[in-house]
């Protein structure tokens, strides 16, 4: 498994205004956010599905190409730190994931 990865929050604009209102607050505050992914295994579409939270709500899904290798890194008991890198627009952030031991390096 190779990290730093990048990867677009996918599905945002489908989460509704909720998420996009926690969006928009942090790209106004980039410093004020807080992100969090977390498996989800019993997603009926993907079992391979990671969602992305900003600040303790769901707000999209890792993507698909990055999702099986994200997964499988929690599922081993690697810790995982995600923050964000950069906009892709202004409803699509993009996250660098990388193991927690290496953050800052």
């Amino acid at each position: 498994m190779q990290f730093p990865l990048y990867t677009p929050v996918r599905g945002a604009y489908y989460r509704g205004q909720d998420a996009l209102d926690v969006l928009l607050r942090v790209a106004d505050n980039p410093d004020s956010a807080e992100w969090t992914i977390i498996p989800e295994p019993s997603n009926p579409h993907d079992p391979n599905a990671v969602q992305v939270h900003l600040n303790g709500q769901h707000i999209g899904y890792i993507g698909r190409e990055w999702a099986g290798q994200v997964s499988e890194a929690l599922r081993s008991g690697i810790q995982l730190f995600a923050r964000l890198d950069h906009w892709l627009n202004e409803q699509t952030p993009v996250l660098e994931i990388q193991e927690k031991g290496d953050v800052g390096t």
